[in-house]
């Protein structure tokens, strides 16, 4: 690749670079390191509470689907209307 080839690539990195400064774009992080960022997880301060996590019976979202502790939860118990 020859020195011009070199500048042209770093000048056309940085200038994209500049427009997403420019635009306000930023990257996403994930505070809690779950590997869900932010704008995925309903609680990015909480590592167990994440859109895989498995719903369990503790009056949290734990899966970020928007129900807390919904039926078939772990730790749910079903009951049957019966006749006795």
């Amino acid at each position: 690749m020859s020195s011009l080839q070199r500048h042209y690539h770093l000048l056309t990195a940085l200038g994209v670079a500049a427009i997403f400064s420019l635009a306000g774009c930023e990257a996403a992080t994930d505070n809690d390191g779950d590997g869900f960022t932010g704008d995925e997880d309903c609680n990015d301060s909480n590592s167990a509470i994440h859109p895989d996590s498995t719903e369990i019976c503790d009056g949290q979202d734990n899966n970020c689907d928007g129900v807390i502790d919904e039926a078939g939860a772990f730790g749910s118990s079903f009951f049957y209307a019966d006749e006795d």
